[in-house]
């Protein structure tokens, strides 16, 4: 660290050079009057014992600079540069023997200003000679204290920050006005200035990426001051916030889900904040109490509900919203209702026309029908192809009785319909009597049984085998008091079939 720091300030005092000395801009000497408040450590000033006036320089102690020698129309043959002590010009430290002299051994290490009186000695031709007098006053060196910074009060952000304002101390020390010089890193070792950065404080303009700062203080005749660092530090925005439906995502009616999984996000500070929310409309999402694990496992539900995970972390507390898992609730299959034909009785053998059956509703609005039949009405079994919402039923020779099952979606527990029974009827046997002919007296009443009557069988009696006259419906039949023979005619009727022969008495 103290390398860096000597490196560093040693590329400020070449970028700054106006800031350790001030020379004028053909010869370091000047005219100007001498420092104020310096102390003269050699004030006789001869020359050979003529009068001389001396060029008036300040420089810093130990500058690294080059004082010129008076130009000679003759090259001297040598030169020796010499500093006035007491009374007795001694030669001058360092390097003193060229035509110009290097001051850096001219330091200064008290707390106020020093003048040297400087000449050059040369020899020309055996010829001893003096020019290049020079009250070279010494800087005192004042080292820069109190320069620190301070982190802004929010140093920490989410993806990017916008004018964070760093304070820096008012310094003190230094030699007139300090410059002051910010500069940034991304690693904290390895600085650059900032162009224009140049106040007290500093507000960097947008910081994406975590980015340490500091302040050099710039000041004549000392060492610039660099002060602590501070870090804007920049966490990763929130991302990779997704959550997983579970296996079965629709039920009828109602259901109990599987847990919903979420994988871990990743930014932010590495931390973070779960809080599960749901709707009903996929719009209007609400907090679920106690949900705050990565995961979360549903109630049962009887509505659909839309779920989501909202993340926070750390400094990036604005909500990062999940993908939405959504739980369908189907309503219950029904109106499954089928309509019978017109004719549903039939003589022997009957070919029916088709049972029409409604749409249902509930389910996902898709349905999967399947017909059935049975001959008992307690046993069905399904009708091989019969897959259509209306059927048709093929020619029957016995009694059937018909129905249809319904599933939809999620909804799998069948529905089933009402019934159709399409009936096929024996014909009935022919009436019979106790005797084929009856007699009796003229004026009497007569009562005329049949000996064979059936269960659910109608009885119809006739004047004639055309049965265009019905006289009577039932199994026994009282005539009026006749007065001459008659035929009665009897059919037995179950409905839908008649027996093949009408009986006679």
């Amino acid at each position: 660290m103290q390398k860096r720091f000597i490196y560093t300030a040693f590329v400020l005092l070449l970028s700054f050079p106006h800031l350790l000395f001030a020379l004028p801009s053909n010869k370091v000497a000047g005219n100007g009057p001498d420092v104020a408040g310096a102390n003269k450590l050699w004030v006789n000033k001869t020359k050979l014992n003529n009068a001389f006036t001396p060029q008036p320089i300040t420089i810093c102690s130990g500058a690294s600079i080059v004082i010129k020698g008076d130009i000679q129309t003759t090259v001297p043959d040598s030169f020796l540069w010499q500093v006035l002590q007491g009374s007795t010009w001694v030669a001058a430290p360092g390097i003193n023997n060229t035509a110009d002299y290097p001051p850096s051994l001219l330091v200064n290490t008290t707390s106020g200003n020093l003048i040297y009186d400087i000449r050059r000695m040369t020899i020309t031709a055996g010829v001893t000679a003096y020019d290049s007098f020079y009250d070279v006053t010494v800087l005192t060196t004042a080292p820069i204290a109190n320069d620190s910074i301070s982190a802004p009060s929010v140093a920490s952000y989410c993806s990017v920050a916008n004018s964070p304002l760093i304070t820096g101390s008012t310094p003190t020390g230094g030699i007139g006005g300090l410059i002051y010089q910010w500069q940034s890193s991304t690693d904290n070792v390895n600085f650059t200035d900032i162009n224009g950065a140049n106040s007290i404080n500093y507000s960097p303009a947008q910081v994406t990426a975590t980015t340490y700062f500091r302040r050099i203080v710039i000041g004549n005749c000392t060492l610039p001051s660099v002060s602590n660092s501070v870090s804007i530090t920049i966490i990763t925005a929130l991302a990779n916030n997704t959550i997983n439906s579970p296996a079965v995502t629709s039920f009828c009616a109602s259901g109990t889900p599987a847990i919903i999984t979420g994988n871990t996000p990743s930014g932010g500070s590495g931390v973070y904040t779960y809080q599960w929310q749901s709707s009903t409309d996929a719009i209007n999402f609400a907090d679920i109490a106690g949900a705050t694990s990565s995961s979360y496992n549903p109630p049962s539900i009887s509505i659909t509900t839309f779920y989501r995970r909202v993340v926070t972390s750390g400094v990036c507390s604005v909500p990062n919203y999940s993908n939405v898992a959504i739980i369908n609730i189907l309503p219950a299959v029904s109106n499954n209702v089928i309509t019978a034909p017109a004719v549903t009785n039939f003589c022997v053998v009957g070919s029916p026309s088709a049972i029409l059956g409604s749409t249902p509703t509930g389910g996902n609005g898709g349905y999967t029908y399947q017909w059935q039949f049975s001959t008992d009405n307690l046993n069905f079994t399904d009708i091989p192809g019969a897959t259509s919402a209306d059927f048709a039923p093929p020619v029957l020779i016995a009694t059937s009785y018909l129905r249809r099952i319904v599933l939809s979606g999620s909804c799998l527990v069948p529905l089933t319909s009402n019934v159709v029974t399409l009936t096929i009827l024996p014909i009935p046997a022919t009436p019979l009597f106790s005797q084929s002919a009856i007699p009796t007296c003229t004026g009497s009443v007569v009562t005329v049984p049949i000996t064979n009557p059936q269960a659910g069988v109608v009885y119809n009696w006739y004047d004639s085998p055309a049965k265009t006259n019905l006289l009577y419906t039932g199994t026994t039949y009282t005539t009026a008091p006749l007065t001459t023979n008659i035929i009665l005619y009897v059919e037995s009727f179950n409905g839908t079939c008649s027996s093949t022969t009408l009986a006679t008495v």
